[in-house]
């Protein structure tokens, strides 16, 4: 929701964003790529796996979201934004008194713990997109597809044939790591779990390294006959 892709409202579940994706990768003419996904990227991705395995080399998911469950912060002060009519006014009212600025400061605090967040970051944040109104509106339906019990979040997971990396911190705060990650790599035949001691949900940006050595390993492997 904070690029500038078009997405119609109430169409954007998991699987709605995974046929997008797949067919964007079949007019740019990629194929058998491997997928990397972050948070609730992961969630779109296993759906891209569900949708199509033969189209995919594999996944690498870190600190992914794979279940629905409750999520407090996100599915109070979000959820509620997708809902027709009151929704949007609900986001241009928080962009009036500044409110989702200061959460959304404190929300990059918790996503980067144990680590501090980068001056980097900071510095290049995109905010106004990040803050658009419509975008908090589009941040919304992620939130409220993930409500428990959800079925826009539950994927058939026998349907996922191909190799899948999962990399989870042990001090994510954001995901809780246990029943989402290390619980999807249970369940999956050709699932790869690696645990990251004292990391927390932002991994791509703190152990990169454990990100490029995942997909070093997950294109080295022989293709799933």
């Amino acid at each position: 929701g904070h690029g500038r892709s078009l997405r119609p409202r109430l169409e954007g579940t998991p699987r709605d964003q995974a046929r997008q994706i797949l067919r964007g990768l079949k007019a740019l003419g990629v194929s058998r790529p491997t997928v990397l996904a972050h948070s609730y990227g992961g969630l779109i991705a296993l759906a891209m796996a569900e949708a199509a395995p033969a189209r995919l080399e594999g996944l690498v998911l870190a600190a992914p979201i794979c279940f629905p469950e409750p999520r407090l912060m996100e599915q109070l002060l979000l959820a509620p934004r997708s809902v027709p009519v009151l929704g949007p006014l609900l986001s241009q009212l928080g962009e009036a008194t500044r409110f989702d600025r200061g959460m959304l400061e404190l929300v990059q605090g918790v996503m980067f713990d144990p680590a501090p967040v980068p001056a980097a970051w900071k510095g290049s944040f995109p905010w106004d997109e990040v803050l658009d109104p419509g975008a908090l509106v589009f941040e919304g339906e992620d939130s409220a597809s993930v409500l428990p019990l959800s079925p826009t979040a539950s994927i058939d997971l026998r349907q996922v044939r191909l190799p899948v990396q999962v990399l989870i911190g042990t001090a994510d705060r954001v995901v809780e790591h246990m029943r989402q990650g290390k619980a999807l790599a249970s369940l999956l035949p050709q699932a790869r779990l690696v645990e990251i001691e004292g990391a927390g949900h932002m991994l791509h940006h703190t152990h990169p390294q454990a990100l490029r050595d995942a997909i070093r390993d997950m294109t080295a492997a022989p293709a799933d006959a």
